[in-house]
Order: structure tokens, then sequence, then C-alpha cells
């Protein structure tokens, strides 16, 4: 089971839960209106924050630092720019979120992740709220997966082995990789 801390309470009463949901969602469906083909991208950056749990070092896990490790790369490729715009959108949400509630950048990246999957016609996806960031200045643990590993640069080996560092099997890495 993946380091995360829950904190079900965080958003106060239903009403301040609800409305900070909903505002993720409709700026993430907005920026997919305006740009369809980043929706794989959000599932990307659900499934890169989750597999950077480790189970051999109990490090890492579905903590928001997956925004961190993207905003931060060099890289210039098309894949790299894709994943930093939908954490752009992601962190924009957010801070517009400040104004009247707040939502973790944790929840966030998960939220996009599912909302992803019901944009293109998916089932709704229950999401669990709560999720607590990594530390600002934490470093990007060293089990952050690498970001272009649904690329298909990435040898079976690597993905493989991501997988199943994070505790996941074979059958079910082969159902998470269908949804990309």
């Amino acid at each position: 089971s993946a380091r995360v801390f829950l904190d079900p309470a965080m958003y106060g009463d239903q009403e301040l839960r609800v409305s900070a949901v909903d505002s993720l969602r409709e700026a993430v469906r907005r920026s997919l209106l305006q740009n369809p083909k980043l929706v794989p991208y959000f599932l990307e950056l659900a499934l890169l924050d989750g597999l950077s749990y480790n189970t051999a070092t109990s490090e890492g896990g579905p903590d928001g630092s997956v925004i961190k490790a993207v905003m931060s790369s060099k890289e210039t490729d098309a894949h790299t720019k894709s994943l930093q715009e939908c954490a752009s959108v992601l962190l924009q949400a957010k801070k517009n979120l400040k104004k009247m509630s707040s939502i973790t950048i944790a929840d966030a990246v998960a939220l996009a992740g599912a909302e992803a999957v019901n944009a293109v016609g998916g089932p709704v996806l229950p999401c669990q709220l709560g999720r607590t960031d990594t530390a600002t200045n934490a470093p990007i643990p060293s089990s952050m997966p690498p970001l272009n590993l649904f690329t298909g640069d990435a040898s079976y080996e690597v993905v493989l082995d991501t997988f199943r560092s994070s505790g996941l099997t074979e059958r079910e890495m082969t159902a998470l990789l269908g949804c990309l």
C-alpha cells in the first residue's frame, strides 16, 4: 500500500469539498475542450504520481511530487511540454481555488486523471480526497518514474520494474496501460 496521508476532513464541510472538486473538474474540462490531445497526459500525471511509490523503501506515493518533477524537467520534447501544460492547468486551478477554498496538488492530480478518463466517455472514477502534498522544499523522490515511461521510449523491463516496485502486478499494469 502506498505511503499517502489522507485527511478526509481537510476541506471542511461537504459544500466546500464539492465546490473545490467541481471547480477543479471544470478547469480540467475547459483545458480538454481547448486541447483534446491533453487527455492522456492528465492520466499520465496521475499514474506517474502513484507509481512514484516504492514498496521496498516506502518512499514516494501520490503526493503531487510529479508536478515538481514535470515542471523542473529540462526536456523540450512534445511529450514533456504536454505534461507541463497539464501541470500548469492544475497549478493555476489550485491558485484560483485558494481565493475561496483550497485543494492539494496531490488531490488535483488524482482528480484530473479521473476526469480525463470520464471526459472521453470512460466511467466515472471515484476519487478519495484528502491527500497531503509533499513538502514544498522536499526533493523529488528518487523513486519517481521517468517522465517518458509511457512514450514507448522506455523498455518493457523498465516499465515492468516501475509497476512492480510500486507493488502492482503485470495484470494491473496491463489494465492501467490500456487506459492510455
